[in-house]
C-alpha cells in the first residue's frame, strides 16, 4: 500500500499524506529514527515495535521464493521493501500533529 493508493478527501487528508510522503523520502536510517521517536512518544509496546531485523528477517523469506535468489541482499531492494511493507502503513496510523512532532 502506498499514498497512490489514496482518494483525499479534503485538505487535512492531502497535508497529512504529504508529511508522510516527506517522511518516506528521508534516508532510510532518517526515516527510521523517526518512527522510533513516534513509538516512543505513543508508547507502543516494544513486541509490536519496529525492528531493522524483523524486517530484514521478513524479507529474506520472501526473496527466498524468488528463482533468482543468489543470497545476498540488493540494498534498493531492501529499502523499498521496508517502505512498502512496514513504513507507510506505520506512519500512516499517526496523525499530521504526531508526524509534525518529529519533523
Amino acid at each position: 500500500m502506498n499514498s497512490n493508493d489514496f482518494f483525499v478527501e479534503d485538505k487535512e487528508e492531502l497535508r497529512h499524506l504529504v508529511q508522510i510522503e516527506k517522511m518516506l523520502k528521508l534516508p532510510l536510517v532518517q526515516a527510521i529514527e523517526r518512527l522510533k521517536q513516534l513509538e516512543n512518544i505513543q508508547n507502543i509496546d516494544h513486541s509490536e515495535r519496529f525492528t531493522l531485523s524483523n524486517a530484514r528477517f521478513a524479507f529474506l523469506n520472501e526473496m527466498v521464493d524468488e528463482p533468482s535468489f543468489e543470497g545476498g541482499i540488493d540494498r534498493k531492494e531492501f529499502r523499498d521493501f521496508i517502505v512498502e511493507n512496514y513504513l507507510f502503513d506505520r506512519f500512516f496510523k499517526y496523525s499530521y500533529q504526531e508526524l509534525n512532532q518529529v519533523c
